[in-house]
């Protein structure tokens, strides 16, 4: 995993780029762990299936994550062995039987084997590897689609569903649609992206990056323009394609609607549902770094420095966009993008996300969430709790609303968990931030992500900058010098500016450090 982070990252202390950083990492790594032995691959698979019985890793969405599972399960419980890492304290309340016997367990870890094989092979671009690959899982899954076993797999909670081989068997071949599309053999991820879609067991929440990708593939390599439209027409009333992908959809419908006879009457029903309030922008210019830094793009320098190019203080965009708020009255700020959000909810709904009397939901003392909170049924679960309790804090004074977060922080401050509790100085700080929202957007950002965590867990803006005193908070998406706002980020800012709240695009336009200082004397 290291020596992957250091391929990915550039330095300028060696000229020979990634290379050098490789191989001075790996023979650090040598003086540090002393002499290392691979374990035989027998007692090793005898080993893992216990970890995993155990503690069932916790089954990601982004492929990266849930091919190192069981690395990261290990470094979780050095961790926690070693007292670095605390886990809230819920009840483990196992009801449901994942695997009925040794055979059900064999046939999961081979799977994830497989999708961590072919996960490699893509990202080594070795994309024939990783089609030959996709063809055993895909395989494997119509052989075992009538057993027993797929039956009883079926019918399993979705969020249980992740830990049988069937769901894993489907991630492989999401990731075949990859391979396929690198080596640009478009009609066979067309027919595999429909193979995707006719089942109706595993995997439904993928259905919007399926649909994504199918008019895609249908519109632009195989220019058929009539199909894509009739793809997307069935995704818009599939229930499952949610949130950024049906936007998605929709904005690629009105552009071929464009070109297309007899489309009037759907791009009229495609106009209403995907208008949106376009959010207030604001550009600010930022001194671009006279030095180019490997590895990194969009590097400015602070306002507050010198015209002394050896002393200055570098700065991403956000950083940037931070410093220019401070000036307009927002001393306190947050580049947090999702996480902020995250642990406002975290922190005023802590007792009815790790309630352990729902069954199933906690199978591990190593959790930080629910294993249903990215599936549709958290909500429905802990709907009147969550109504309730949203309608409390409606009610709720400033005090009230501190004494709750007050609760939390105090109970369970450092726990692993969905707050980022590195993001606030201390407990007055958080309390500051939560108080300057109103009731309407403070509720209603909790409510979007208790009803579809998984859905609008991201696209979240990167900025929150609040003033304590004033009790005044913006909410910015900061986006530097040819970036665009994505779907997910679009319909945040719709939903919020709906809801109330002073939120804005923040564009930060790159100038010569010059320039910039010729135009600010021309203002003085």
């Amino acid at each position: 995993m290291l020596l992957k982070h250091c391929k990915q990252h550039k330095s300028v202390f060696f000229t020979n780029g990634s290379n050098g950083i490789s191989s001075m990492m790996l023979k650090k790594v040598k003086q540090i762990m002393g002499p290392c032995y691979r374990i035989s691959l027998l007692p090793k698979r005898v080993f893992t299936r216990i970890l995993m019985l155990f503690s069932l890793p916790t089954m990601s969405d982004d492929e990266e994550e849930a091919a190192g599972g069981q690395q990261q399960q290990l470094i979780t419980l050095l961790q926690v062995n070693k007292g670095e890492l605390v886990f809230p304290n819920y009840k483990v309340n196992k009801k449901t039987v994942i695997f009925c016997d040794r055979d059900e367990l064999i046939r999961y870890e081979e799977a994830r084997q497989l999708e961590n094989d072919i996960f490699n092979a893509i990202e080594s671009k070795n994309f024939e590897l990783a089609k030959e690959l996709y063809i055993n899982a895909r395989e494997e899954f119509e052989d075992q689609c009538s057993s027993d076993f797929a039956k009883r797999a079926s019918i399993l909670p979705p969020f249980l569903k992740r830990y049988t081989s069937f769901h894993v068997y489907i991630r492989c071949m999401t990731l075949g649609v990859e391979a396929l599309q690198r080596l640009r053999q478009y009609k066979e991820a067309v027919s595999l992206l429909r193979k995707l879609l006719k089942q109706t067991a595993f995997c439904q929440d993928y259905k919007g990056r399926w649909y994504d990708r199918l008019a895609l593939n249908l519109e632009q390599h195989l220019k058929q323009p009539e199909q894509a439209l009739k793809a997307i027409k069935s995704a818009i009333s599939d229930s499952n394609v949610r949130v950024g992908h049906r936007y998605s959809l929709l904005t690629r419908a009105l552009r071929i609607t464009k070109s297309l006879e007899d489309t009037d009457e759907f791009r009229q029903q495609i106009l209403k549902e995907s208008s949106v309030i376009e959010a207030p922008k604001v550009v600010i210019k930022g001194r671009l770094c006279p030095r180019p830094i490997l590895g990194r793009r969009n590097v400015f320098i602070s306002s507050s420095n010198t015209a002394d190019v050896d002393d200055v203080t570098i700065l991403g965009v956000e950083q940037l966009a931070i410093e220019h708020y401070k000036e307009e009255g927002f001393p306190e700020g947050i580049h947090g993008e999702g996480s902020t959000f995250h642990s406002i909810y975290g922190l005023l709904f802590w007792d009815i996300i790790y309630d352990g009397n729902i069954p199933d939901v906690f199978i591990s003392p190593y959790q930080t969430h629910p294993l249903d909170l990215n599936s549709e049924t958290f909500f429905q679960s802990r709907k009147d709790q969550i109504l309730n309790h949203l309608e409390t804090l409606r009610k709720s004074s400033h005090e009230e609303i501190k004494e709750i977060v007050k609760t939390t922080w105090e109970n369970h401050h450092g726990q692993a968990s969905l707050v980022a509790w590195d993001h606030f100085s201390d407990l007055e700080h958080v309390q500051g931030l939560i108080c300057c929202f109103n009731s309407d957007v403070l509720c209603g950002i909790c409510e979007r992500l208790a009803k579809d965590y998984r859905f609008t867990r991201s696209g979240v803006p990167d900025l929150v900058v609040w003033n304590p005193e004033t009790f005044k908070v913006k909410i910015v998406e900061v986006k530097g010098p040819g970036d665009k706002l994505s779907s997910k980020q679009i319909l945040w800012l719709d939903y919020l500016i709906q809801l109330g709240a002073d939120a804005e695009v923040c564009l930060v336009e790159a100038v010569a450090s010059k320039k910039l200082r010729k135009e600010t004397s021309k203002e003085m």
